[in-house]
């Protein structure tokens, strides 16, 4: 599941190792990636591609 504050809950569907697409969305996918300091929470969609770092 992705929880985004102020949305729905988001259902993620695996595809590859650490890739998800998600439920119901075209076009958009979740990747968690493990830098030397953090993971973090890459988000692929239509209208770009956007990073978190977990704090």
């Amino acid at each position: 599941m992705l929880l985004v504050p102020g949305q729905p809950e988001y259902t993620l569907i695996p595809t590859k190792q650490d890739e998800f697409v998600i439920k119901g969305l075209s076009g958009y996918k979740a990747r968690f990636q493990k830098s030397d300091t953090a993971f973090n929470l890459v988000l692929i969609q239509p209208n770009g591609t956007f990073t978190a770092t977990k704090k």
